[in-house]
C-alpha cells in the first residue's frame, strides 16, 4: 500500500471513531461547544486528508457535506438533535467502512460515488442547503468595503488597475475567517494565503480588541484576513477548498480600486463642467486636455487632484467608459466616494467548494534573485549557433514566468524589449544587460534580514539541534512500533522467565547431587540479579502492551444507542474507569462477550418508559459499566436498573428444557437458579428478535472469560436490577501457578483462584449430603479430591502424618477446598493452549515447560467440576 495512504487510513479511523464517541456526548448535550468544535475538526481533516488521494474522491465528498452540516451548528444555523446525529452517525458508519475498503484494496467501492452523494444529498437538506446557499448580498458577504481598498497606496492601486484593464481581468477579495481551533488541526492561515496565485494584497485584523498580554492565548487564531488576487475565481476556489467554510469570495471590475484620497480642496463647483461637456460629446482629446489643464498648479495630496489622477488613467483606455468618468469628475469638487456597488456591482459572494496595516503579497525575493542568477549563469554557458536561440528563449520564459508571478509588468516589458534586441543583434549583451539590471532592482528591494528563522519555526540551537520558538528544546516525537515486534519482545521475555526458573533446579542438583554448597550459594545469587532484571523487563514490555478499557468500552454507547432507540426505550450508559489497563490480547476478546452484556442488559434488563413510570422509577433506564484494577486483576462490572431476573422463571425454563428436575429445582436456591442462565441454549426471552432470544451469548460470555483466566459473578434482584462482575488478569503473557503434585504427576492451579493452602486432619472432616467438608475459621468449606476429578487411582493412604494438603480457591463466588497430594512452590510460567489431538480436552487451560525440562498441565477447576 502506498505509505501515505496507509498513514491516512490510520489517522482517518482514530479520527472517525473520536468523532462517533463525541457525537453521542453531543447527543446529550448539544449545547456543548467544545464538544460540537472536536467532531468538526475531526471531520475536517478527514475531509482535508482524503482530498490528497483522487480515488477517494466519494469520501471527501461525503465528509465536506458532514462538515458543512456541523459547521452550520457551530454558526447556530441549526440546532443538533436525534434526527441530525443519526444522518452523522450515518455518515461516519459509511466513511468508516470505505477506510476499511481503502486499506485493503486501495480504492472505493464501486458504488462509493451514487452512495455518498444520497447521503451527502441528505445531509444537505438537514442542513437547510436552500438558506444556506442562496447568494449573500453583494460586497456584504465578502466584507469588502472601500475603507480597506483605500489603505492601499493609490500608486499601486492604479498600476493594478492598469494591468488588469490591458490583460481584461476581473478582481476577487476573499474573506478568510480562520477557525479560532484551527491551530490544533494543523491548519496555518498564513501558510494558506502565502499560496494563493496573483495575491496582489492582503489586509490582517483582529476579530476583537486585543487583550492584555498575559491574557492573550497564542494558540487561538482571532484573526480576519482580506485578500485581494486576480487569478481566476475558480482557481481560487480549488485553492480554498480545504477552508471553504470558513471563507467567503467575491469578484468584482477593476475600476472599483478607483478610490480618490487625499484631503479636502474647496473648489468653484463648475471647475469641472468644461470637461463634463467634453465627456458628453466622446471629445477624448479634449477631455485629456481639460484635466491636463485642472490639475495643472493644484495641491498634489487634495483630494481634488487625485480624482483628476483617476480620471486620466481611466481615460488612458482603448475604449474611455464614460460612466466611471462621469462619477469621478462628480466627487472630485465634493471630496466624497465614489458609490462603484450602484454602477458596477459585485458579483455575488460565495464559499469554495468546499485594522492592521496593509501588506503587499509577499515577492519571494529571495526565491526570485536565486532565479535571476541561475539565467544569467545559464547565458554563461559555451553554445553552438543553432542553440544559440533556443537559450535565448529558454531563459526569456523562465524569466516571463517568474516576473509574471511577481506582477513586475515594467519588467516584463523591459525584457520582452532586451529579447527582441539580442536576437536582432545575434549577441546575448542586451539580454544579459536587462537581467543585471532586474538583479539590481531585486537586491536594492530586498529588505528581508536573515534572522536563523526557519521555515518550520524552529531555530538553529548552535548544536545541530532545534528549540521551538520559546526557546526550549523540541518535544520528542513518538515512535510507532509494529504489535507484531512487541508481541516477539514478549515471547523472547516468557522464554527468558523459563530460563531463569531453570536456574533453582541446577542450585537443588549442585547441593544434592555434587555436594558443591558454595555453588549452590553463587547460583542462588546469580538467580535474584537475573530474576529482578527479567521482572523489570517484562513489567517494561506489559506496559507497552497494555491499552485502556476504553478501547472496548468506546463503542458500547453507540451499541446503547442504537439498540434503545430501536425498541423505544430510554437508556443513559455510565463509564467509569476508563482508563484502567490491560493486556491488548484480553482486550482483543473482551469485545465480544462485552457486547452480548450489554445486549442483555438491554433487551432483558430495562423496562419500557411506560412500565419503569408504572413501577414508580424513572423513565429513563441507567446502565453502568465500571473498570478497576484490583491487586493483579482488572475488574469491570455492568449494572443496570431494570427489573432483575426472576429466578422462578428462571427454573421453569430450565425445566422445560430438562436441565434439572422439578425435584432438584425446587430445592435450589435462588442464587444458583439464575446462575443456570449460563447454560447454552437457555434464554427468557419470549420471542427471538434480531437483539437476543436465541439463548446464545451469556455460556459465550463465560467461556470467554473463564478462557482468558477469569471469572464470572452474577447477582441480580427482581424489580431492582442486575449486577455482572468479571475478573480477569492483567495479562496472559506471563502466569503464576502453584505447582501441585497428585499421582505422582505435576498439576498448575492459576495463583489468582487460591485463596490459601492449609493442612488438615483427617479427623476434621465432616460428611454433609455426600460431601465432605471441613471448618475453615468457622465456616464450612465443601471438599473435592483432584485425584477423582482428574479420575487418577485412589492413594492408599491419605495422611502421611501431616494432614490432607488442600488448596482453598473461589470457585463461582464461593470457597472450595481441593485435595491434593503435596503442594510444591508458586512459579512463573508461560502457558500455551492445547493444541493438535488434545485441544478439545476439557478441564485444561493449557501447559507450561518448566527450567528443569518437564512439562506441567495447568488446571482448568471450574470446567473440571462442572463435568464432575
Amino acid at each position: 500500500m502506498n505509505p501515505l495512504l496507509a498513514e491516512f487510513v490510520k489517522e482517518a479511523r482514530d479520527l472517525l471513531e473520536q468523532a462517533t464517541e463525541d457525537l453521542l456526548l453531543l447527543e446529550r448535550d448539544p449545547e456543548s461547544a467544545e464538544v460540537l468544535n472536536r467532531i468538526f475538526r475531526s471531520v475536517h481533516t478527514v475531509k482535508g486528508a482524503s482530498g490528497l488521494f483522487e480515488s477517494a474522491a466519494p469520501l471527501t465528498g461525503v465528509a465536506h457535506a458532514a462538515e458543512d452540516l456541523l459547521d452550520a451548528a457551530r454558526e447556530q444555523e441549526v440546532r443538533i438533535d436525534a434526527t441530525h446525529v443519526d444522518l452523522l452517525l450515518q455518515a461516519l458508519d459509511l466513511l468508516a467502512r470505505w477506510i476499511d475498503v481503502l486499506e485493503r484494496t486501495g480504492e472505493l467501492p464501486t458504488d462509493a460515488e451514487e452512495r455518498g452523494g444520497e447521503l451527502a444529498g441528505s445531509l444537505r437538506v438537514a442542513r437547510g442547503e436552500e438558506s444556506a446557499d442562496a447568494a449573500p448580498e453583494a460586497g456584504a458577504a465578502v466584507g469588502f468595503e472601500p475603507a480597506w481598498l483605500s489603505r492601499i497606496g493609490e500608486q499601486a492601486r492604479m498600476e493594478l488597475y492598469h494591468r488588469a484593464i490591458r490583460r481584461g481581468l476581473s478582481l476577487v477579495a476573499v474573506r478568510y475567517r480562520p477557525d479560532p481551533e484551527c491551530f490544533y488541526r494543523g491548519d496555518d492561515p498564513l501558510l494558506t494565503v502565502r499560496q494563493v496565485p496573483h495575491l496582489v494584497a492582503l489586509d490582517i485584523t483582529g476579530r476583537e480588541a486585543w487583550p492584555a498580554l498575559d491574557e492573550l492565548d497564542p494558540y487561538r487564531c482571532e484573526l480576519d484576513l482580506l485578500l485581494l488576487s486576480y487569478a481566476p475565481p475558480e482557481e481560487l476556489e480549488h485553492l480554498l477548498r480545504y477552508v471553504g467554510s470558513e471563507c467567503v469570495l467575491g469578484v468584482f471590475p477593476p475600476i472599483h480600486l478607483a478610490l480618490p484620497a487625499g484631503s479636502p480642496l474647496e473648489v468653484p463647483a463648475e471647475s469641472t463642467s468644461a470637461a463634463e461637456r467634453c465627456l458628453d460629446a466622446a471629445d477624448w482629446p479634449g477631455l485629456r486636455s481639460e484635466l491636463e489643464r485642472l490639475s495643472a498648479g493644484v495641491d498634489a495630496g487634495s483630494h481634488y487632484a487625485s480624482a483628476l489622477r483617476w480620471c486620466a488613467l481611466v481615460l488612458d483606455t482603448p475604449e474611455p467608459p464614460p460612466d466611471p468618468l462621469r462619477l469621478l469628475l462628480g466627487v472630485a469638487g465634493s471630496g466624497e466616494t465614489p458609490q462603484w456597488r450602484a454602477l458596477a456591482p459585485l458579483a455575488a459572494g460565495r464559499r469554495p467548494d468546499a485594522a492592521a496595516p496593509l501588506v503587499v503579497a509577499p515577492r519571494e525575493r529571495e526565491a526570485a534573485l536565486a532565479i535571476v542568477e541561475a539565467q544569467l549563469r545559464v547565458l554563461e554557458i559555451p553554445h553552438d549557433g543553432e542553440r544559440w536561440e533556443g537559450l535565448l528563449r529558454g531563459v526569456y520564459g523562465t524569466l516571463r514566468n517568474l516576473l509574471d508571478y511577481l506582477a513586475r509588468d515594467e519588467d516584463l516589458e523591459a525584457l520582452e524589449e532586451a529579447l527582441e534586441r539580442a536576437l536582432e543583434l545575434r549577441n546575448a549583451d542586451p539580454l544579459r544587460d536587462g537581467l543585471g539590471r532586474l538583479l539590481g532592482a531585486l537586491r536594492q528591494e530586498d529588505g528581508a534580514r536573515d534572522d536563523g528563522t526557519r521555515d518550520d519555526g524552529a531555530r538553529d540551537d548552535g548544536t545541530g539541534g532545534k528549540t521551538d520558538a520559546a526557546g526550549g528544546k523540541a518535544p520528542p516525537k513518538a515512535l510507532r512500533i509494529d504489535q507484531a515486534r512487541i508481541d516477539r519482545l514478549m515471547e523472547l521475555i516468557g522464554e527468558a522467565v523459563v530460563a531463569k526458573n531453570g536456574l533453582p533446579f541446577l542450585a537443588r542438583r549442585a547441593e544434592t547431587l555434587f555436594g558443591a554448597r558454595e555453588l549452590a550459594r553463587e547460583i542462588k545469587d546469580h538467580y535474584g540479579v537475573i530474576h529482578r532484571i527479567v521482572q523489570e523487563m517484562q513489567e517494561s514490555i506489559m506496559q507497552v502492551r497494555m491499552l485502556p478499557v476504553s478501547q472496548v468500552f468506546q463503542r458500547l454507547p453507540r451499541l446503547v444507542r442504537d439498540l434503545s432507540r430501536k425498541q423505544g426505550k430510554q437508556i443513559a450508559l455510565h463509564l467509569e474507569g476508563e482508563e484502567t489497563e490491560a493486556d491488548k490480547n484480553i482486550l482483543e476478546q473482551l469485545s465480544e462477550p462485552m457486547i452480548h452484556l450489554i445486549r442483555n442488559a438491554v433487551d432483558h434488563g430495562i423496562e419500557p418508559p411506560a412500565e419503569r413510570a408504572a413501577a414508580g422509577k424513572p423513565e429513563e433506564g441507567m446502565i453502568a459499566l465500571r473498570a478497576s484494577h484490583e491487586g493483579e486483576s482488572v475488574t469491570i462490572t455492568i449494572e443496570d436498573d431494570g427489573h432483575g431476573i426472576d429466578p422462578e422463571r428462571i427454573k421453569l425454563k430450565a425445566l422445560a428444557r430438562g436441565l434439572a428436575s422439578e425435584a432438584e429445582l425446587a430445592a435450589m436456591p435462588d442464587q444458583e437458579a439464575i446462575r443456570l442462565i449460563f447454560h447454552p441454549g437457555l434464554s427468557t426471552a419470549e420471542q427471538v428478535s434480531d437483539i437476543s432470544g436465541r439463548g446464545v451469548g451469556m455460556d459465550v460470555v463465560r467461556a470467554t472469560i473463564e478462557g482468558l483466566g477469569g471469572r464470572v459473578e452474577l447477582g441480580s434482584e427482581p424489580g431492582r436490577g442486575t449486577r455482572i462482575r468479571l475478573d480477569l488478569p492483567m495479562s496472559m503473557a506471563v502466569t503464576r501457578v502453584l505447582a501441585s503434585r497428585v499421582g505422582g504427576q505435576l498439576f498448575g492451579i492459576p495463583m489468582e483462584q487460591v485463596q490459601e493452602t492449609v493442612r488438615v486432619p483427617p479427623a476434621a472432616i465432616t460428611r454433609i449430603k455426600a460431601r465432605d467438608a471441613f471448618v475453615l475459621r468457622d465456616h464450612i468449606v465443601p471438599l473435592v479430591r483432584l485425584r477423582a476429578l482428574l479420575k487418577l487411582p485412589v492413594a492408599e493412604a491419605d495422611d502421611d502424618g501431616r494432614g490432607l494438603a488442600v488448596v482453598v480457591m473461589q470457585v463461582a463466588g464461593e470457597a472450595l477446598g481441593v485435595v491434593v497430594d503435596d503442594l510444591d512452590e508458586s512459579v512463573e510460567i508461560i502457558l500455551r493452549p492445547l493444541e493438535g489431538v488434545i485441544a478439545g480436552i476439557g478441564g485444561y487451560s493449557g501447559t507450561a515447560l518448566l527450567g528443569d525440562g518437564r512439562v506441567m498441565l495447568v488446571l482448568n477447576l471450574e470446567e473440571l467440576l462442572s463435568c464432575h
